[in-house]
């Protein structure tokens, strides 16, 4: 399984292997100020590419600190 980040275009990035990478990568994107909250939105792609289950809204503030917390 791999991960994707997708933008509000459609356009997927590089693959990762967890979902919490993604989402560290857009928190720090959004921290930065090259991305906007909701921008962003994580896909899991099976081995032969489709798209598996429903996308993940990235969170982010409180939303990521409860995320990496547990």
């Amino acid at each position: 399984m791999a991960f994707l980040i997708i933008d509000s275009h459609g356009s997927p990035g590089e693959p990762h292997e967890t979902r919490e990478e993604c989402f560290e990568i857009i928190d720090g994107m959004v921290r930065d100020g090259i991305a906007q909250p909701g921008e962003f939105w994580v896909v899991e792609h099976d081995e032969q590419g489709r798209v598996v289950g429903e996308p993940f809204p990235a969170p982010s503030g409180l939303e990521f600190a409860k995320t990496t917390a547990t």
